[in-house]
């Protein structure tokens, strides 16, 4: 939770999904679903955080492994 950045994504203890919009002390804040609804969580109620970088890296190779098997 230390490592949290402005547009990670997370994932809460309820589910709920969205990317971060900001990070105060003791809650955050992020955008869930196409219509950008901020919902603000204590951090102890974020079970995942997916950095962003990861997410670009994993979408990268998911393109690379797609060419390879056509």
């Amino acid at each position: 939770l230390n490592t949290m950045k402005l547009g990670d994504t997370i994932i809460t203890i309820g589910g709920i999904v969205g990317v971060l919009a900001k990070i105060d002390e003791d809650e955050v804040t992020i955008y869930s679903s196409n219509a950008n609804t901020p919902i603000t969580f204590q951090k102890a109620a974020i079970q995942t955080v997916i950095s962003r970088n990861a997410e670009k890296k994993e979408s990268k190779d998911k393109k690379a492994s797609k060419s390879k098997d056509e």
